[in-house]
């Protein structure tokens, strides 16, 4: 039905592949909690698949997980990149994402729910 999961699966060889929330699904970093606007760019985070600013997301590492995505060094958010940094490389917040952004009912507009990034804060603390 073409709607997102929390996780997928490339067909041809099995392997796990990150969910990137989309970028209109996010109006504000949820780390810094700063407005996006031209100024202040979206990027996603390779591992958790989640939209953060770019000073919340400087880091670029090589992951050693299966996957063309994984290749080269990729982005990582502030959150991730505090995980990698102690060998987990499957935390919580690469399946809080896609479950809060797409595991609830769509409104009547067929977009996904607003979630205050404070939420995922807290639930990340």
């Amino acid at each position: 039905n073409g709607s997102p999961t929390s996780h997928q699966f490339d067909t041809e060889t099995d392997r796990f592949q990150t969910v990137i929330a989309r970028d209109e699904d996010r109006m504000e970093c949820p780390s810094c909690h700063e407005a996006f606007k031209l100024q202040k760019r979206r990027h996603h985070c390779r591992l958790c698949g989640d939209v953060f600013c770019h000073d919340c997301s400087q880091h670029k590492e090589l992951l050693p997980l299966e996957g063309a995505q994984f290749a080269n060094p990729v982005r990582l958010c502030d959150m991730c990149h505090a995980d990698v940094e102690k060998g987990n490389y499957f935390s919580f917040r690469r399946y809080l994402t896609p479950l809060q952004l797409f595991g609830q009912p769509r409104t009547s507009t067929n977009k996904p729910p607003l979630i205050k990034s404070s939420h995922v804060t807290s639930a990340l603390a």
